[in-house]
């Protein structure tokens, strides 16, 4: 979920309203996203392979990453079973994924291998691989406004359509990481790369210190849903798609939001169908969203037989090929001082709700609460944050800055086409999936299962006070990053009576073709001394000061690696999956050894989202007994949404934050 590049469109403020709008109907004709500058894949062909690092690389690195979460003993011995790969079975392997790469020339020599792990994975997605990004709420938003939801929603989604045109005519601004600042919305510098040849534009860039990433992802962000099989998933898109599909209260209903030719339905159209929609208030006995929150196998048995009662399948090729999904929720997230209680509950619903609301296959899902917020939830197996982030960004500014419609309307009878009911329910499809004996059986128990699952899963947020932040530590001459890893490191130390454990942070290598990510070890021997310190007597501030600059310089060098293709997580992953399917004879003890499986057990799931545009993001931790922690740093201060399957482990966690921030700040002033 984490993008560590900041991107030239993510750029910009929120801008702040001054005045309350009066209500206008003018509709725009221009699309604000759309930038032919620079077209869209203008980069895709040059964009430089992911390199295979050296293996005596990832072994060194790899072998420093684990000392610190390891006894004496175990690490021991585990270096010298990494020493003893490295020099026998690492150079076959390594040998065998040069060859693999060579003749995977296309791509990227991880894109497959990942894949496969996240569509093989037959556990529930919804607790596994589907994050959700809150959104902020647009500036002039009333949130206990009549028609709050409907008008964000429609404005949303009229944004999203303008996203999708531009990406589709070649006139999206493709993502650009400027390590000069003068290029960004520089003209001569877009019409250097717009001239120069396909072939050769990357590196036109790559000569002004700016680099084009990876954009591949973005075909499977419309109109794509991940579908349950045998064994393996696979991903499906609908490229004639022109429908969007609601759900409320475990009712699913299809919208054309497209004609036939492509042109963008009527805002006002819209705004009624969803107030239509928002009307039903009854709830299925047997909600057929659940199916999808069960394991992939139980699914994929399922949907076989539902595919074969009386027109399940055109109701499912219209689920499926829908645009993305919009869930529509009754509850609300009063954010203000206090009500920490009621935001975790609003977080806990916008990440996987109560099972019957969302279709969790579905690559996009957008959900929105009654007040006007907004969670982006997206399967993860198809892309990485950095897609999506690039998408809430544009469509959060376009609809603030753009809206279809007024955010201050108060009266539906103010608009300019009125409808009578039955002529949008015209429009308005409820889909009504039949469903046996024995599947309203298995969905019965699917509910039951999923409500005890999502009991244990607990929430707690942390709101820190201003002072704390992104400017603070850079005048501090220490990483914003760091600084967050490290409150991270401290407040696990604590609750955990002095652990130190596997701590997983991702890296977007989106700077190569086909680019997913890599991991940062954020536990290090720097992070580990100076916890160690920060929690014994008598250390003096200075020497505290000087472990936290070790700690920040370290995690700059592995965010550094890990970037350019130089960590050592994927490169062991990519040789263990060629061994897995029959490259060498046996599979080599280091990945049979039950310390490699210890060390990739991330205790510490941690994640990011820098964006002006997220208040928040959630995810669930990925082993049992951890904590997933998603972070914010905004310039003034900091945030933490933690889940765990521990009622206090997460709570633990975030009541310590007040206590240690406070004491790294007075330590770096």
């Amino acid at each position: 979920m984490r993008t560590r590049l900041v991107l030239e469109s993510q750029q910009g403020r929120l801008i702040q309203s001054t005045h309350r709008r009066r209500a206008s109907f003018t509709r725009q004709t221009e699309n604000s996203l759309k930038r032919a500058t620079i077209p869209t894949m203008h980069f895709q062909k040059s964009m430089p392979r992911l390199p295979i690092p050296k293996l005596e690389d990832t072994i060194k690195r790899f072998t420093l990453a684990v000392e610190p979460i390891l006894s004496a003993q175990e690490f021991n011995d585990f270096k010298l079973l990494l020493k003893d790969f490295e020099k026998n079975d690492g150079v076959f392997l390594n040998g065998k994924l040069k060859e693999y790469a060579e003749k995977n020339s296309h791509s990227s020599y991880i894109t497959d291998f990942w894949f496969d792990m996240y569509l093989k994975d037959r556990r529930q997605i919804v607790f596994t691989h589907t994050p959700v990004i809150v959104a902020v709420l647009p500036p002039n938003l009333n949130p206990s406004g009549p028609h709050t939801q409907s008008i964000r929603c429609t404005n949303t989604i009229i944004s999203a359509l303008r996203f999708k045109e531009a990406l589709e005519t070649g006139t999206l601004y493709p993502d650009i990481y400027h390590m000069n600042p003068k290029n960004a919305n520089n003209p001569t510098y877009d019409a250097l790369c717009r001239f120069t040849p396909r072939k050769f534009s990357y590196f036109m860039s790559y000569f002004q210190n700016s680099y084009p990433l990876d954009m591949s992802q973005y075909k499977n962000l419309f109109s794509s849903t991940r579908l349950p099989c045998p064994e393996k998933d696979k991903l499906v898109v609908n490229p004639a798609s022109r429908n969007v599909i609601f759900l409320r209260n475990g009712h699913l209903y299809s919208v054309d939001v497209l004609s036939p030719t492509g042109e963008v339905i009527d805002p006002k159209e819209l705004l009624q169908n969803i107030e239509y929609i928002l009307e039903d208030s009854s709830n299925p006995a047997f909600p057929a969203p659940v199916f999808t929150t069960t394991d992939r196998d139980t699914w994929t048995t399922v949907r076989e037989r539902l595919m074969g009662l009386d027109a399940n399948d055109d109701l499912f090729r219209l689920i499926d090929g829908a645009l993305f999904h919009v869930s529509l929720e009754d509850s609300t997230c009063n954010s203000g001082p206090g009500n920490e209680k009621e935001v975790e509950s609003a977080v806990k619903k916008l990440l996987i709700g109560d099972g019957r609301n969302r279709w969790f296959d579905k690559s996009l899902n957008m959900v929105f609460l009654k007040d006007g917020n907004f969670g982006l939830q997206f399967e993860h197996s198809w892309g990485d944050g950095i897609s999506v982030v690039r998408f809430l960004n544009d469509v959060c500014k376009d609809s603030f800055q753009h809206p279809a419609l007024p955010y201050d309307l108060t009266s539906l009878d103010v608009l300019p086409i009125k409808r009578t009911p039955s002529q949008v329910q015209k429009e308005v499809k409820r889909l009504k999936i039949r469903l046996d004996e024995h599947s309203q059986e298995v969905c019965k128990n699917a509910m039951l299962e999923f409500d005890k699952k999502a009991s244990s899963l607990h929430f707690s947020v942390y709101r820190g006070a201003p002072g704390f932040g992104k400017s603070f530590a850079k005048q501090a001459k220490i990483s914003p990053d760091s600084l967050m890893q490290l409150c991270i490191q401290l407040g696990y130390y604590q609750i955990s009576n002095g652990q130190t454990v596997a701590t997983y942070e991702s890296c977007s290598t989106a700077g190569f073709k086909h680019g997913r990510t890599e991991t940062i070890r954020a536990c290090t021997n720097e992070t580990k001394r100076f916890t160690e310190a920060f929690f014994r007597e008598n250390v003096s501030k200075s020497e505290l000061k000087r472990l936290m600059k070790e700690c920040s310089k370290k995690h700059g060098e592995l965010t550094r690696n890990a970037a350019t293709g130089q960590g050592c997580d994927r490169h062991l992953f990519a040789m263990k999956q060629l061994a897995l399917a029959g490259a060498c004879e046996r599979i080599p003890e280091l990945f049979k050894n039950e310390i490699y499986d210890k060390v990739h057990q991330f205790i510490l799931s941690t994640s990011t989202v820098p964006s002006d545009y997220c208040s928040a993001g959630a995810f669930c931790p990925v082993v049992p007994t951890g904590l997933g922690v998603g972070y914010e740093i905004a310039e003034e201060t900091v945030g933490f949404a933690v889940t765990s399957y521990n009622g206090t482990r997460c709570s633990e966690f975030t009541d310590s934050m007040t206590d240690i921030t406070q004491k790294l700040q007075n330590i770096l002033t």
